[in-house]
């Protein structure tokens, strides 16, 4: 196969910016909620944030990161999800099963 037939082969590299310093940071989230319409998934990322001590027993809760995104999308969204998960999953387990080797 010609070099050049390779190279229009090759997979694309797609370079991702950041619209600002804001973004490219990241939030914390440790809650999701996840509504749908016919047309598109709305992922509602939230921080709940444990009472102060001394204060009424309410905990405050905030979205931090509001997505849409159209429905023919999700099931790509999902796959991706799964096989991260299942890489981390797996690393996880060998990082365990390395830790518990005695030492020698």
């Amino acid at each position: 196969m010609s070099d050049q037939k390779k190279s229009e082969n090759a997979p694309k590299q797609l370079e991702i910016g950041y619209t600002s310093p804001e973004i490219k940071r990241g939030v914390y989230a440790n809650h999701l909620i996840v509504q749908s319409t016919p047309f598109e998934f709305q992922l509602n990322f939230v921080y709940f944030a444990p009472p102060l001590p001394g204060a009424n027993e309410k905990t405050g809760a905030e979205v931090v990161a509001k997505i849409n995104m159209p429905i023919g999308i999700i099931p790509g969204v999902i796959r991706a999800l799964d096989e991260s998960f299942k890489k981390y999953h797996e690393r996880m387990i060998e990082s365990e099963k390395e830790s518990e080797k005695p030492n020698e």
